[in-house]
Parts: structure tokens; C-alpha cells; sequence
């Protein structure tokens, strides 16, 4: 059933998503190389492979394949979560303190309440940004000629294989920066 030309995705929509996928993988490269520098020779290929993921899906969104239809549905979906929850967390800890607390002091994760609030904003910055993407994206499914009745199916099949070894290196970049934010215990 063709859906009315009113309803009708705009396709630079998603092209300009695709692109935006491609152009982050410049922002992976400038921290691969900040990795480099650093010496930690780990940080440098997953970073260099979050790269390419990100090269890749963005390159299927502009070719408008369903595979990269499906992993950037998942990955935006997954970041959605995780970032609104951190986000969510860290401002009600934040928002709860006690009117003594010291500003070097613990108060969220073993950050102080100035890292805790630059990662409240952070996580509600890709929160945001993931919910924009997801949004253009299922929005445009059927520029990826995918059936409304196969939308499960297709996510399935296609979406949780790219998005899993996207969310673990993403997750121990996570931690590392983390570790570094506490003082490295």
C-alpha cells in the first residue's frame, strides 16, 4: 500500500543523516589520533574501527540500503536509552544534593558535581541527537523499500549485528574516559 504523497518521506532527510554518519568518522579519526599521541596503541584501532563503522553505515544510508537502515535504527535506538538514562541519573543525583556538598567531592559514579553535570550535558546531547536520528530514520523506512509489515523482520536480520560491536567499543571508550575523569582508580 503506497502511503499518500503528503506522508511521503523527504529523501534529503536521509541523505543528509548518511552524510552526517560518514562526516563523524573524521571526528573518530582526529581521536584516533589523539590516541596515537597518547600512545595506547587499543585506543587507536577502536577508535579506527568505530571509524569505519561509522564510514560504512553512513555510506548505506546514502545508498539507502536496508542493512544500514536497520543498524542505524538500532544504534540510534540503543543510544537513545543509554544516553537519556545517564542523562536522566546524573541530573537527578544533581539535583538532589545536599546544599554542603563540596565541589571536589564524589556525587555521581566517582565524579564531582562539575563532571557530573558536563556528563549529564553530554548524555542529554546524544540522547537528543540519537532521537532526531531515530526519528528521520523510521520515518524514511520506505525510501529503503522496506514493507511496514517486514519492519521487525528487517531489523532483526540486520540490526543488532552492526550495533553490537559498535556499543562495546563505544562502552570501554566509555569506561576509559571514566577511569581518566576519576583520577584513573
Amino acid at each position: 500500500m503506497k502511503t499518500p504523497a503528503a506522508e511521503e518521506p523527504n529523501p534529503l532527510f536521509l541523505t543528509w543523516l548518511g552524510l552526517a554518519w560518514v562526516w563523524s568518522g573524521a571526528l573518530w579519526l582526529l581521536a584516533a589520533y589523539g590516541a596515537f599521541q597518547a600512545g595506547w596503541a587499543g585506543g587507536v584501532l577502536l577508535l579506527a574501527g568505530r571509524m569505519g563503522a561509522a564510514v560504512a553505515v553512513g555510506v548505506g544510508l546514502c545508498a539507502r540500503e536496508r542493512w544500514a537502515w536497520a543498524a542505524g535504527v538500532c544504534t540510534a535506538a540503543l543510544y537513545l536509552v543509554t544516553a537519556g538514562s545517564l542523562g536522566l541519573l546524573a541530573t537527578g543525583t544533581l539535583a538532589t544534593l545536599p546544599p554542603g556538598t563540596l565541589s571536589w567531592q564524589p556525587v555521581f559514579w566517582g565524579l564531582s558535581s562539575e563532571q557530573a553535570g558536563r556528563a549529564a550535558w553530554a548524555a542529554g546531547g546524544v540522547a537528543g541527537m540519537s532521537l532526531l536520528g531515530f526519528l528521520v530514520l523510521w520515518r524514511s523506512r520506505s525510501l529503503c523499500d522496506i514493507p511496514i509489515r517486514r519492519v521487525f523482520s528487517t531489523l532483526s536480520a540486520f540490526g543488532p549485528w552492526p550495533t553490537l560491536p559498535v556499543a562495546l567499543a563505544d562502552g570501554f571508550l566509555l569506561y576509559t574516559w571514566w577511569s581518566a575523569a576519576q583520577g584513573g582508580r
